[in-house]
């Protein structure tokens, strides 16, 4: 009896030890690799939403400027002139597009006719501002302004009436979560001027 060797069925230190390490070895690729991934998914949701909202701003100022009844103002960050600025219009609104620098955004201002026609009145104090994208890299221009035959032209006050098309670009700022540079833009021909009709 006091010969017997007693038996273990547990493990020894050092096996012990060899196995919290693989496990801890195989956690630690496994979390790598998950954080990668989802930061990846993050950046990409980022980008998707940027995008989108780059791209619903062009088609809200284009839809307005399609219809621009007349140009009052040009510039690369700003445009002003008379248009309808939602179809439940019944007269022409005063529409501003500008780039806000403070908040990296482009904003529209709306002054709706006041009076009855033909004498109506734009009272600045019924400016209503709102903001159509923001993070928007302004360092390029945001407006251009084309003559008959498409190419890029100088305007002044007298030859407004020569713009026939608008050429609109947008571009997010690098800031914040955004992984990419995105540039959208697009020509509108405006439809008050075509000639081809």
């Amino acid at each position: 009896m006091l010969g017997h060797k007693l038996k273990s069925d547990g493990f020894t230190i050092v096996e012990l030890m060899v196995s919290i390490s693989l496990i801890g070895s195989i956690l630690a690729i496994f979390g790598v690799f998950f954080v990668n991934n989802y930061q990846s998914y993050l950046n990409l949701q980022q980008n998707t939403i940027r995008t989108n909202d780059l791209s619903n701003g062009l088609q809200r100022m284009a839809r307005v400027l399609r219809g621009i009844n007349s140009i009052t103002e040009v510039g690369s960050i700003n445009l002003s002139g008379y248009a309808y600025f939602t179809p439940r219009d019944q007269a022409l609104s005063k529409v501003r597009y500008f780039y806000d620098a403070a908040s990296r955004s482009v904003k529209v201002g709306v002054i709706p006719a006041s009076g009855s026609a033909p004498d109506y009145t734009y009272n600045p104090s019924n400016e209503r501002v709102s903001t159509i994208t923001e993070n928007i890299n302004a360092t390029q221009p945001i407006f251009k302004y084309l003559d008959l035959t498409g190419a890029e032209t100088s305007f002044t006050t007298d030859t407004f009436k020569d713009i026939q098309s608008i050429r609109i670009r947008l571009e997010n700022d690098k800031a914040g979560n955004f992984t990419q540079i995105f540039e959208l833009q697009t020509t509108v021909s405006l439809r008050n001027r075509k000639t081809n009709l």
